[in-house]
């Protein structure tokens, strides 16, 4: 059977499907193509997709002649057009395409009658098998397109001499380029991560993440990996929050160049040493040099280099400098300020200095001891002395990096427990310090005296008067036997009974007391930071002595309240808050006032709450109703600690809801009477146990005994802590006076 007559059998088949409804409603697209001569055919092996040797005679099987007609497809993509042309022309009825379609066919037309009825009679199953084989085939065909495209492909390639052998050496050829090049890439691009790492064996840590120009600060993360399950990580004495694995990511807000890590896992401690080479966190240095009214400045930076320097001058209204950058040395004006700094490539510099261009002689540091809460911050600030003088290289060094970081522009914050120093240094001059210590907890002391009255009545007998006392002595002697108990606390809180002014102005009372305003100097030797002025002397000489006490109490630097003003002190990271209420002029309805000033310190942030009421009779040792109503109130809504004065003598203690109240502190310094008949009083210390969030943990109180004088039969004005005997005399009576309180003290 030719090609001619094997086309004709297909469309005749297709043709007796359609009308027996067999495959009616599906399309069959049949190509056709040329044969290839027998010769190449016979050349034909096992292809790389198992199809069987081609060859066979055509007219043994349809199917034999489709899988041809296939493989001509390929070849003879002309040829199947052609066909497509003589089905479409076939099908379009009145043209001149169908009729000679039409004539060409009926010559064969016997021919086919002849072969339809030999298969019909038997419905030869085996070639209605055929004939659902070889659509299954043509729709299958249609389908894996491109999988007979590949065959075709690699065909072709066999034809031209590469075979199954060369194909396979081939393409593991190209699988082993792959991996080489993934291999070099990976190991180049993880020795550019790790190169700048040292670690200890077991610990492997990667650079992931890193800045790409200088910085001063920047994120860095870091790929850590161990043998073990990791249970903490450190870095620069910090905690890093991580994923609880043997291999894990972190990141790091790295203002160093060098990050330390220490790494613990369940079996051991593992460190390393990560260099992050585009940080640079130190200042340039900078100096400066004024010969005959010219000015020179030199800088340097050994990492990232300097960008610049600049100076400049203060001109009009503003008191903003204006800077420029300095190109070479200019001249001075005498007596004017000029300010200047240098600037690296990473962005750090020079705290921007003032100066007369005269050079300094010594060198101070805005604090010299400060206690910190872990991640709370501080500025420092260099001081040159005498002012605005000028120092070369001026550098601030951190001792312990491990307990704090500090910053270019003097910042320090605190990492974890422990102690540190910060020195400042320049050229020529003796080195500042300031120490800083990091606690978890902050212990706040908080010390409270009673009556200090500095200065007298202008009736009293000057022979032995507050202020001849004061000319024999001078302002050291008031103090000076307390003065070691009063320096170790952190805030004395005492109440100043009198006024300190020039006025001559007194009130109409039986006594107003008034002292020299130079008397501030006894208070600073004595190291009382804060008093109370809700008394009833605080304006014996008129309003304007309230006034100008006031003022002479803001000079020396010694903080006051009185009624709704309140006095704020930060102590260690803990805000407290001293209250003062004056009571006698209105008794219980001081009830709001107290609620009012509590609540707004709250409202303010203070940690620790202390009111001092100015309440009571005088001479009486036991607190009335008022007194006791009063400091509740005050406990209820938050104070930490009460005390009182006025009735010159001792009260109880109370204990209220855990707080303490100390209704009556007594005398103290107090130059109101030059002859008291009672000399005892005390010094009342509690110290504060106050976490980062405000929260007091814990406390301790200590009560020294002490009386008004340090001379038996007359006020010498010095208050003194007792001992022995003495002391257990004036214990015994705190305890008399706080029995019906339920409380005794040793």
């Amino acid at each position: 059977m030719n090609n001619d007559e094997i086309k004709a059998l297909l469309r005749e088949l297709k043709a007796r499907s359609d009308e027996s409804d067999e495959v009616k409603g599906k399309a069959v697209k049949i190509n056709f193509g040329e044969e290839e001569p027998p010769a190449q055919e016979k050349s034909r092996g096992l292809s790389l997709f198992g199809r069987k040797k081609a060859g066979k005679p055509a007219q043994e099987t349809a199917a034999a002649a489709e899988q041809d007609a296939q493989k001509e497809e390929k070849t003879a993509a002309a040829t199947e057009q052609d066909a497509q042309k003589e089905e479409k022309t076939a099908a379009e009825p009145g043209k001149d395409a169908l009729k000679k379609e039409k004539a060409a066919a009926e010559p064969g037309k016997d021919a086919l009658k002849k072969e339809k009825a030999a298969v019909e009679p038997g419905k030869d199953t085996r070639k209605e098998e055929e004939t659902a084989a070889l659509e299954k085939r043509i729709r299958k065909k249609k389908k894996n397109g491109l999988s007979m495209a590949m065959v075709t492909y690699f065909d072709d390639l066999k034809a031209k001499g590469i075979g199954e052998k060369e194909l396979i050496m081939l393409g593991a050829g190209a699988v082993l380029i792959v991996f080489l090049v993934f291999v070099i890439y990976s190991a180049i691009f993880s020795e550019d991560k790790s190169v700048n790492v040292t670690a200890d064996d077991g610990l492997y840590v990667t650079v992931e993440e890193e800045p790409e120009n200088w910085c001063s600060e920047s994120k860095v993360v870091l790929g850590i990996r161990t043998g073990a399950s990791i249970q903490s990580i450190l870095v620069n004495g910090k905690s890093i929050e991580f994923d609880s694995k043997s291999r894990t990511t972190i990141t790091v807000d790295a203002d160093t160049e060098i990050l330390d890590l220490m790494v613990v896992t369940e079996e051991n401690v593992l460190n390393a040493q990560v260099e992050i080479p585009m940080i640079d966190s130190e200042n340039p240095s900078i100096s400066i040099r004024q010969e005959n009214g010219q000015v020179t400045l030199d800088a340097l930076d050994d990492r990232s280099g300097l960008e610049g320097i600049y100076y400049g001058t203060v001109t009009g209204f503003s008191d903003v400098p204006r800077y420029q950058r300095y190109t070479g040395p200019f001249t001075c004006e005498p007596g004017k300020l000029y300010y200047y700094y240098a600037r690296d490539n990473a962005g750090n510099r020079t705290v921007p200095v003032a100066t007369n261009m005269e050079p300094a002689q010594a060198l101070t540091l805005s604090e010299t001891e400060v206690t910190l809460f872990p991640g709370d911050r501080v500025s420092l600030r260099v001081k040159a002395s005498p002012e605005n003088a000028y120092c070369n290289n001026l550098q601030m060094t951190n001792q312990n990096p491990e307990v704090v970081s500090l910053s270019g522009d003097g910042t320090v914050t605190a990492l974890k427990d422990g102690d540190a120093v910060i020195e400042a240094s320049a050229e020529g001059l003796p080195s500042a310090s300031c120490v800083v210590h990091v606690r978890s907890e902050a212990e706040v002391t908080i010390t409270a005296v009673g009556d200090c009255t500095l200065g007298d009545d202008i009736n009293f007998n000057p022979s032995n008067s507050f202020s001849t006392v004061y000319s024999m002595y001078g302002y050291t002697w008031f103090f000076q036997n307390v003065k070691s108990i009063l320096e170790a606390d952190d805030i004395t809180f005492a109440n100043f009974e009198g006024v300190l002014t020039t006025s001559d102005a007194r009130e109409i009372k039986q006594y107003a007391f008034k002292g020299d305003p130079q008397y501030t100097s006894i208070l600073k030797d004595g190291s009382i930071e804060a008093v109370t002025l809700a008394n009833n002397h605080s304006s014996d000489y008129g309003a304007q002595s309230l006034k100008d006490t006031k003022q002479y109490l803001t000079e020396a630097g010694i903080d006051y309240c009185t009624g709704d003003e309140i006095i704020y002190r930060d102590v260690k990271g803990v805000r407290a808050a001293l209250i003062g209420i004056y009571v006698l002029d209105s008794g219980i309805e001081k009830k709001s006032q107290v609620e009012q000033t509590v609540t707004a310190a709250k409202q303010n942030g203070a940690d620790l709450i202390v009111v001092g009421f100015h309440w009571g009779s005088e001479k009486s040792n036991y607190p009335d109703e008022v007194q006791q109503s009063l400091a509740h109130t005050a406990i209820d809504c938050g104070a930490d600690l009460v005390v009182g004065h006025h009735p010159h003598v001792l009260q109880g203690i109370e204990q209220y809801q855990g707080k303490y109240i100390v209704y009556s502190l007594g005398n103290f310094c107090f130059g109101g009477n030059s002859a008291p008949s009672d000399t005892d009083t005390m010094i009342f210390q509690q110290t504060f146990s106050v976490n980062k969030n405000g929260e007091v943990t814990d406390s301790r109180i200590n009560i020294i005994p002490c009386s008004i004088t340090s001379q038996y039969g007359w006020n010498s004005y010095q208050p003194t802590p007792q001992e022995g005997a003495e002391a257990e005399r004036i214990m015994g009576r705190i305890n008399e006076y706080s029995a019906q309180f339920g409380l005794t003290f040793e």
